[in-house]
């Protein structure tokens, strides 16, 4: 059965987008190629983001660049329409119990910070692949919004050029 990973990228001390929910610090880290995005992919059946990571990715291209995933988008937002995704507000396990349903591959937890909590305190992450990029912000949304690093283990790292990308999942 697959598993739920939250795969982002983030500064040195810990943000993932700046005050304006930008992204613009990752562009000079920005080549899949380098840190092997497609080997990731393949092993995604379904993605979960909120409402501004959809809008992000939506405002660089007029199609769902993931059709092919089960894709949920959380919203209180009910006038967002497209056929390749499902906008909710469901329950966090109800959204993980749909998907899975339809697939056996893991699940990509990808932005923004409130929705990214709301799976961490359900404890419904089982793995963490966090690609740390050489920048700093000092401000911002930051990944971890609650005391969680104690309760994770580094099982691996490695370095993508200046990418250090950590894998940790709970411990048991």
């Amino acid at each position: 059965m697959g598993k739920v990973v939250l795969y982002l990228a983030l500064t040195l001390d810990g943000y993932i987008a700046d005050l304006n929910e930008g992204y613009a610090f990752l562009e000079p880290y920005g080549d899949p190629d380098v840190y092997d995005f497609d080997k990731f992919m393949a092993r995604i059946g379904g993605i979960i983001m909120g409402r501004v990571s959809y809008q992000q990715i939506m405002s660089q291209t007029d199609v769902w660049p993931y059709k092919d995933y089960i894709t949920y988008v959380y919203t209180r937002n009910k006038t967002l329409n497209d056929p390749n995704v499902t906008f909710t507000q469901e329950d966090p396990r109800l959204v993980i119990q749909e998907i899975k349903a339809k697939t056996n591959k893991d699940i990509w937890l990808f932005g923004g910070g409130e929705v990214i909590d709301q799976f961490i305190k359900l404890n419904l992450v089982d793995e963490y692949i966090l690609n740390y990029v050489p920048e700093v912000l000092s401000e911002g949304i930051p990944l971890f919004r609650r005391e969680i690093l104690k309760k994770l283990e580094i099982v691996s790292h490695k370095t993508y050029g200046q990418i250090l990308e950590v894998i940790l999942k709970p411990k048991k």
